[in-house]
């Protein structure tokens, strides 16, 4: 329902599905540190996934691979943190896009933008945050921007500090009434490669490149694995992002990586 009854196949049903996973775990957990020193956090139910299942809400599953869900706790959990309160993230049938800012960690400046899939910012705001205590949550302001002025029905809510390499927090959005415009997006161009210990994403041109997941894809049980320093992550038009890659007793000639998105054809990378 959160995508318009307009799923088809497993493979939407399983993107969609880490999708919100993902989504809602990070959005959990946040909301819990914004009320340190009342809350120091929260242990999502459950961590990993001890028999197999076709859907499970374990951040890592039965073969021992980390789903998006865990990176998205991870990054959470982060001691330098910019996040945001909202009250959807489908806006359909609401005049006005707000997001309250919420940070920790600082001092540093931090950036909010409302950012449609063509990569035009439609509002932005920039704050200070001079508390330097890594755990104690600051309102920094709102950001708030009319529905109509945003020219996409994807869009992407863009929250960082500046200088800081743990890269920006981004939720996806939707202006219509649910998610399905996820559904609907021109294909974006993207370059990929990995070089020594490093996934390299740049994005040449269309759309925003929305929901990027890598994973091992060589067969269940094959020996070794793929570690990742991060995972599903969303790049603008222009930009260029490096995760840390590594494996681990995997023969070196099975390396074999897949790349897929919500508007990107899957790839194998070697």
């Amino acid at each position: 329902s959160c995508f318009g009854e307009r799923l088809e196949g497993l493979e939407q049903l399983h993107r969609a599905s880490q999708q919100l996973q993902h989504d809602g775990l990070r959005y959990l957990v946040e909301a819990n540190l914004r009320r340190a020193p009342r809350s120091s956090g929260v242990i999502p139910w459950q961590f990993n996934e001890s028999y197999p299942n076709a859907w499970c809400t374990a951040a890592v599953d039965y073969l021992g691979d980390p789903k998006p869900a865990y990176f998205a706790v991870r990054r959470a959990y982060r001691s330098r943190h910019v996040c945001a309160t909202f009250s959807t993230c489908a806006w359909g049938g609401l005049e006005e896009v707000r997001a309250t800012v919420v940070a920790w960690g600082g001092p540093g400046f931090v950036s909010a933008r409302i950012v449609d899939t063509l990569g035009c910012t439609v509002s932005e705001e920039r704050f200070a945050l001079d508390e330097p205590v890594a755990n104690n949550p600051v309102v920094l302001g709102e950001l708030r921007v009319g529905r109509s002025a945003i020219r996409t029905d994807a869009f992407v809510l863009d929250l960082s500090f500046d200088n800081d390499d743990n890269g920006p927090n981004r939720y996806l959005m939707s202006r219509t009434e649910d998610l399905s415009p996820l559904l609907e997006l021109a294909p974006a161009q993207l370059e990929a490669s990995i070089e020594a210990d490093s996934l390299w994403l740049r994005h040449l041109a269309g759309p925003a490149a929305l929901g990027l997941v890598a994973s091992d894809a060589r067969a269940p049980g094959a020996t070794g694995w793929l570690v990742l320093e991060d995972n599903l992550v969303d790049l603008l038009p222009g930009e260029q992002r490096r995760i840390g890659l590594c494996w681990r007793a995997a023969p070196l000639a099975d390396r074999v990586v897949r790349l897929s998105g919500w508007n990107l054809e899957t790839r194998l990378l070697t």
